[in-house]
């Protein structure tokens, strides 16, 4: 979205209507009170019922711009603040890296569960389609294969001896 998307005539408008659905918080969040979407960010409808997120629309209203190939990463966590200082337009794949979606939270864990660290040579990755990216401490995966091979050998003496 750029400056040249909103028209002129209709720009001090817009600002004042969208400022009607803004209500500022303790931290500085201006927190959207007006449509929120099914992901949980504000909707700003215009006169003629065109839609635009409300963040972006604020991004674009203060900074005259607002790619549509870039992402805005709302700095404090918050998908119902627009404030445009609280955001930093950035591409799709480093907004990804500083979330805290399942994927990146593992990718920063530095030690598995029993205190083992994920690297060097005590780390195993996985490239099969169903772990694709997966980690695992050499060590506990070395214990889950012995343990699963034990249940394997008894199961299988038991079957042969129902023969």
């Amino acid at each position: 979205m750029k400056a040249k998307e909103i028209p002129l005539n209709s720009r001090r408008i817009w600002e004042q209507r969208f400022m009607e659905n803004v209500s500022v918080s303790i931290n500085g969040c201006w927190l959207w009170s007006g449509t929120i979407d099914s992901y949980g960010y504000g909707v700003f409808v215009t006169e003629k019922k065109n839609t635009f997120k409300a963040h972006r629309l604020s991004f674009a209203l203060k900074r005259g711009y607002c790619s549509s190939e870039l992402t805005i990463d709302h700095l404090c966590k918050n998908k119902k603040c627009v404030n445009p200082d609280h955001m930093e337009l950035i591409t799709n794949s480093e907004n990804v890296t500083r979330g805290n979606g399942p994927f990146m939270i593992n990718k920063r864990k530095t030690h598995c569960i029993n205190g083992h660290p994920l690297s060097g040579d005590n780390l195993v990755t996985f490239e099969s389609e169903r772990k694709l990216g997966k980690r695992q401490c050499k060590i506990c995966h070395a214990n889950r294969s012995r343990i699963s091979a034990r249940k394997y050998t008894k199961s299988s003496k038991y079957l042969n001896k129902q023969k």
